[in-house]
């Protein structure tokens, strides 16, 4: 199989074509559009008939490629980010160049590395929702801490600031209530049975879980959240779990993080735990990161049985 490995950026693409035995055939680049990527890839398939193309994950980006592959039925092969990071980590040089990423792209594509993807896979439009709505939020906010400040400055252009403001959380609002809207209603429903489980927050869950489809099992489900803690294991004198590997959704992170931290309130198990935490001199952060584990679990088992929660008192 002939492996087409692309380092893909905004407004470009750099290829690197290897045969079966891992020799470098040809590099080329393009612009990054669906038009040129097309030319070039009918192109190779006259001398190349066994083509297959991949790229890392690059959020949008990647998109034109997709659609290219899709229209000429070759296969398509996305990769995690993380392999060609710990791949560059593993070399003595430690190059990174566009041209340096395409080949070892190619080279884990040629391991067998990736997972095929298509055209509809990339516009998911409740993700796009959801994420969209997180950043206007964060910009939102940021535009409140800049007005507190510039308002001592230019006191009389203060108003502006009130303003686009006010267009913000409209647009926020707006996006929120869509992403609701498009979730899978029994789905939210049962994520709502929760304690600190709302509507948003079972909106990000299931936008960035494409409704628990990613998921295997409860751990892999603590594992795409990022909550899942290093494990730092070496004879018999190291054997202890440190910080959180942090790897998975960080949007899916924050939404558990804040329904840990709510949940708490209302919810006489995690309250519990949490007061035991706190006497043994845990902190918060440290604390509620536990609890968005228990969360995890909590979410997994509710989907899967397609039963609502049911809080139980805690007995004394």
């Amino acid at each position: 199989m002939t492996i087409l490995g692309c380092d893909i950026s905004k407004d470009t693409v750099d290829s690197v074509l290897l045969a079966p035995d891992f020799v470098l055939l040809q590099r080329l680049d393009c612009p990054n559009t669906v038009e040129e990527l097309t030319k070039i890839l009918q192109e190779l398939t006259k001398d190349f008939s066994d083509l297959c193309v991949g790229c890392e994950s690059t959020g949008m980006y990647h998109q034109p490629l997709v659609e290219a592959c899709d229209a000429l039925e070759i296969p398509c092969k996305l990769l995690n980010p993380i392999l060609t990071k710990e791949f560059n980590r593993s070399s003595i040089r430690k190059k990174k160049t566009d041209r340096d990423d395409a080949l070892v792209i190619a080279k884990l594509l040629a391991q067998g590395e990736g997972s095929i993807i298509h055209a509809d896979d990339c516009t998911d439009r409740l993700k796009a929702t959801v994420r969209s709505a997180r950043k206007i939020a964060d910009l939102s906010r940021s535009l409140l801490l800049h007005s507190r400040h510039a308002g001592k400055l230019l006191p009389t252009q203060l108003s502006h600031y009130e303003h686009v403001q006010a267009v913000l959380l409209t647009l926020q609002k707006a996006l929120k209530k869509s992403a609701i809207t498009m979730c899978d209603a029994s789905l939210r429903s049962l994520l709502e049975s929760i304690p600190g489980i709302g509507a948003w927050t079972a909106s990000i869950i299931l936008a960035e879980t494409k409704n628990f489809v990613r998921c295997r099992n409860a751990d892999a489900f603590v594992a795409f959240a990022g909550l899942d803690p290093r494990v730092q294991q070496s004879g018999t004198t190291l054997h202890r779990n440190s910080r959180l590997t942090k790897r998975g959704s960080p949007h899916l992170r924050a939404a558990l993080f804040i329904a840990a931290n709510v949940g708490r309130m209302h919810d006489p198990e995690l309250r519990a735990y949490y007061d035991a935490k706190k006497l043994q001199g845990k902190k918060f952060t440290a604390i509620t990161c536990a609890l968005s584990r228990k969360l995890c679990y909590r979410i997994y088992a509710v989907v899967k049985r397609k039963t609502p929660y049911e809080v139980h008192e805690k007995q004394s």
